[in-house]
């Protein structure tokens, strides 16, 4: 249950980006900095998440930094498409 606080706080992270990417609607350019910072975000999260089990090598932040950086451009993508 220690590591059930970690997902709380990225849910709940996720849950304000996304509240703030509806709220943002009507300018692209701001949802796209939300998408950015939903990114950081979620590579920090990974960072101190697995720095707190003792398992932070730098292929875990690579793959975090690699899942953020395709989310991020696919996202800005799709709101640049729209």
């Amino acid at each position: 249950m220690k590591e059930a606080k970690y997902y709380l706080i990225l849910a709940v992270a996720l849950m304000i980006g996304l509240g703030l990417f509806i709220f943002f609607g009507y300018n692209r350019w701001l949802q796209m900095l939300v998408v950015v910072g939903l990114g950081v975000i979620y590579v920090l999260w990974g960072v101190v998440y697995h720095h707190a089990q003792k398992e932070l090598y730098l292929r875990v932040i690579l793959e975090y930094v690699a899942v953020a950086v395709a989310t991020c451009l696919a996202v800005i993508f799709l709101l640049l498409r729209a």
